[in-house]
């Protein structure tokens, strides 16, 4: 059976879609540190089948990766994995996991590393 990626759970992304504002800010503790690390949401990167990706900066003004769910009130397994083994794993092909937390609604926020952009993304602005 084939499953359909715009429902989970019976939820439609139309009647409970997860969105974060320009100008949002998290405080995401650092997993190898005891520190707090304030991330300011930019703009959109892009949307997958489970999550929303958003460009973010750090208060040194490092890029950053925060991702949702794409629902809520649908906190996804994957999620809870992905937090932890990206929290065990540090190798150079690996984009470092920078922490987590939750959103106002208790919607999961992880925080990663901002690879570099494509450049032919580059190359259309102008």
């Amino acid at each position: 059976m084939k499953t359909d990626p715009n429902k989970t759970q019976g939820l439609t992304q139309e009647e409970h879609p997860t969105e974060l504002a320009c100008g949002t800010e998290f405080m995401i503790p650092n997993p190898r540190s005891e520190f707090l690390v304030r991330y300011t949401v930019e703009r959109p990167l892009g949307v997958g089948g489970q999550a929303l990706c958003y460009l973010a900066r750090r208060d040194d003004g490092i890029p950053a990766v925060l991702k949702i769910p794409r629902l809520q009130g649908v906190d996804p397994y994957s999620f809870v994995v992905e937090e932890k083994i990206a929290g065990q794993l540090a190798h150079e092909n690996v984009i470092p996991f920078l922490g987590s937390t939750r959103d106002s609604n208790n919607e999961p926020v992880l925080a990663f590393a901002r690879a570099f952009e494509n450049p032919l993304f580059l190359l259309n602005r102008p």
